[in-house]
């Protein structure tokens, strides 16, 4: 079963660029079921979750100092792995 949502190139085109060539490097992204998040993040250390109840909610979450490769959710957390060498962990 595939949804589609409509807002996601937006905000995947708004996750991060890459410092030399200006493009965005997309590095993960999540699907929340309970919530209906999307999750992306990418090169720029931000994470981006976008609410499919509203879509013009968004929440950029700050914190790491290199680029986001991995997420994941446990119930109300999300945990991010990062080339900082951190684990950040995230109440949604």
């Amino acid at each position: 079963d595939i949804t589609v949502f409509p807002t996601l190139r937006i905000f995947i085109d708004t996750t991060s660029r890459n410092q030399e060539t200006g493009e965005d490097e997309l590095l993960c992204i999540a699907y929340y079921k309970e919530l209906q998040y999307i999750i992306t993040a990418g090169n720029r250390g931000d994470i981006l979750v976008l609410s499919f109840e509203n879509n013009d909610n968004r929440t950029r979450l700050k914190g790491h100092e290199d680029a986001v490769t991995c997420l994941a959710m446990d119930g109300f957390l999300l945990f991010s792995g990062s080339d900082d060498k951190t684990i950040r962990v995230w109440n949604l």
